[in-house]
């Protein structure tokens, strides 16, 4: 067995892996609150945003990383 290269460039999330992370965490009903890292998607932080609080969610800017409620 070996090991694969490394990667140069970790691939982006879309939203479809965004919307399954928010659903796995907030239906368990332990999910007060999560963190987002906008940089690890390939949407922009606004529309994350936007879309977030379109939706209900609850979200908070801190610079490098949002808090969703």
């Amino acid at each position: 067995m070996s090991l694969s290269w490394k990667p140069s460039n970790p691939r982006k999330l879309t939203w479809e892996e965004l919307d399954t992370f928010l659903q796995t965490v907030f239906s368990t009903g332990n999910g007060g609150e999560i963190s987002i890292v906008p940089s690890s998607y390939v949407m922009s932080k606004s529309e994350i945003i936007s879309e977030l609080a379109k939706n209900g969610y609850d979200v908070t800017d801190c610079g490098d990383y949002l808090t969703v409620r």
